[in-house]
């Protein structure tokens, strides 16, 4: 009996890890793609824009520039979704096992409030930014690190900038240092 113990533990470990190091992928991927400012790869000063956008000169340049703004954001917004609620069925599951210890569902029962608990703060945030008068904004959360992707074709003012980090800040629990804030 011990043994069959022993390994239900090695297995979830191997699970948890196996979860983990897939988030962690998925982020460094998307961190890839976000247009962080960085000067001889070290940030410069407490929070630098960058603007993503292409120079184009052509007349419909604005509406496909446009289009692809909104599907960034929607798309960004669906994918940060799917894996939280991959991460949540997956957690759901191992409560839902009888293979499973009552600690081990415990430790499954506090990562899905953690991982609810976060996502309300993303949406809450987002909402705040947004009632700022941002039009559009997607939040993405790495342990101590959060990405703001603000939709904006001005560069954002030190007012905004300090105005967003402490929503960020406030309502995620992240010091400002923490906080990459970009434009597109």
């Amino acid at each position: 009996m011990k043994i069959r113990g022993k390994i239900k533990t090695i297995v979830l470990t191997f699970l948890a890890i196996f979860f983990i190091g897939i988030g962690f992928f998925n982020f460094n991927v998307q961190k890839d793609s976000f247009d962080i400012a960085y000067d001889n790869n070290e940030k410069t000063g407490d929070v630098e824009l960058v603007s993503s956008e292409v120079a184009d000169n052509s007349e419909n340049s604005s509406e496909e520039n446009t289009v692809e703004e909104n599907d960034y954001f929607s798309e960004s917004r669906i994918e940060r979704d799917t894996r939280f609620s991959q991460m949540l069925e997956t957690y759901q599951k191992m409560i839902d096992s009888n293979q499973i210890s009552s600690d081990q569902k415990g430790i499954a029962i506090g990562e899905i409030k953690k991982i609810e608990d976060q996502k309300s703060s993303i949406l809450v945030a987002e909402n705040l930014i947004k009632n700022k008068g941002f039009e559009d904004v997607i939040i993405f959360i790495n342990d101590d690190s959060v990405s703001v992707i603000i939709k904006s074709n001005v560069s954002l003012l030190k007012e905004q900038v300090a105005q967003i980090q402490n929503i960020i800040s406030r309502e995620l629990n992240v010091d400002i240092e923490n906080i990459n804030i970009t434009n597109k």
